[in-house]
C-alpha cells in the first residue's frame, strides 16, 4: 500500500508538494516527482553497495532523512533509525548489535558518526546535507538507466523485517523491535479509516523519526498525499504552524503544551492566532492538561 501510494502520487500528482521546507522567510515545496526521483537514486546505490543489508540512519528530522529511510525500505534492505542523542559508543554498540554495514548520517553529526565509525571496522559512513554529497549524487543521477527504476516494479516484499527500531528503554535496556512494512501499512490503513485525511492537506514532520510514532505518522501522511512541513526544532512549533499553514498535526503532550502556550500569547484561540482553525491534533503517551486542550 505505501509503495503503491508513492507510485500513484508520482504518476498522478507529480507536481504536488510532498514536503515544504524553509528558505529564508519563505516556504518552498519539494514535489512528488523530485521526492520519488531521489528515492530511486538512493535505492540504486543501496542495491549496488549494500543489497539486503542493515543500514543505520542518524540525524535530525529532514527531507533527506525520509529519502534515506524510504529508499532503504523499498530497496529490500533493513533500516535502523538511530537516536541522535546517543553518544558515539552507544551508536556503535547498537549498530554492531544488529550487524549494520553502513551508517547514513546528517552532516550536522559528522563528528559523532566519525567517532562511532572508528569503533565499527568495516562499517561505511555516508553523510547527507553536505555539498560534497550533493555533487556526488548529481554525478550518479546521470548514470541511472530508466529501466532499472524502482518505480517500474509491481510490488515489494512487505512481510520481511524492514526496520529495527529500538525501544525507549523506559523500564529496561532498550531492545531492537523487528518491524515489517506490512505492520506499518496496517497502522496507516486503520488510522486513515478513523481520520479521513485529505490529499493536499498540510501537516508537520515534527515527532522524532527514530521513534515509531514519528515513523508511522510520517508514512500515514505521505501515503495519503499530505504535504509535510519540515520542522527539525520543536521549539519553533508555532512558527512552523504559521509558516506552513498546517491543517492538523500529530504531537506528544509536551509539544501540544508548547503550541498552546504560544497560541494563548497570540490570541484567544488557534483560529485567532493563526488565522485559520486547526482541524485536529492527535497526541499520545499521556493525557493533555485541560488548559492545553482548551487553547487548541
Amino acid at each position: 500500500m505505501i509503495f503503491e501510494a508513492f507510485k500513484r502520487m508520482r504518476e498522478e500528482r507529480p507536481n504536488a508538494a510532498a514536503f515544504l521546507i524553509t528558505s529564508g522567510d519563505r516556504s518552498v515545496p519539494i514535489s512528488w516527482r523530485q521526492f520519488t526521483d531521489d528515492i530511486d537514486l538512493v535505492v540504486n546505490l543501496i542495491r549496488t553497495h549494500a543489497r539486503g543489508e542493515k543500514i543505520g540512519i542518524l540525524g535530525e528530522n529532514s527531507y533527506e532523512w525520509v529519502v534515506a529511510h524510504a529508499a532503504t525500505l523499498f530497496s529490500g534492505a533493513t533500516v535502523v533509525p538511530v537516536d541522535m542523542n546517543l553518544n558515539p559508543v552507544e551508536i556503535a554498540e547498537r549498530l554492531r548489535f544488529v550487524g549494520a554495514v553502513a551508517l547514513i548520517h546528517s552532516s550536522l553529526y559528522d563528528d559523532k558518526a566519525r567517532e562511532a565509525s572508528r569503533m565499527m571496522p568495516g562499517v561505511v559512513t555516508a553523510g547527507f546535507g553536505s555539498l560534497k554529497t550533493e555533487r556526488f549524487l548529481d554525478r550518479i543521477r546521470g548514470l541511472l538507466v530508466p529501466k532499472d527504476s524502482i518505480w517500474n516494479e509491481d510490488h515489494i516484499d512487505v512481510e520481511r523485517t524492514s526496520m529495527i527500531v529500538f525501544t525507549s528503554g523506559t523500564t529496561s535496556v532498550p531492545r531492537g523491535a523487528q518491524l515489517t512494512i506490512e505492520g506499518l501499512e496496517t497502522f496507516c490503513e486503520y488510522a486513515q479509516m478513523q481520520l479521513k485525511i485529505r490529499p493536499g492537506s498540510r501537516s508537520l514532520m515534527l515527532l522524532p523519526l527514530h521513534h515509531i510514532f514519528g515513523i508511522c505518522t510520517t508514512y500515514l501522511m505521505l501515503s495519503h498525499g499530505v504535504a509535510l512541513g519540515v520542522c527539525p526544532d520543536f521549539r519553533r512549533i508555532y512558527d512552523a504552524f504559521e509558516r506552513f499553514r498546517v491543517n492538523f498535526a500529530f504531537l506528544v503532550p509536551a509539544l501540544a503544551e508548547i503550541l498552546a502556550q504560544k497560541i494563548q500569547q497570540k490570541g484567544d484561540s488557534a483560529e485567532a492566532a493563526l488565522g485559520k482553525p486547526i482541524d485536529f491534533i492527535l497526541t499520545g503517551g499521556a493525557a493533555l492538561q485541560r488548559r492545553t486542550y482548551e487553547h487548541l
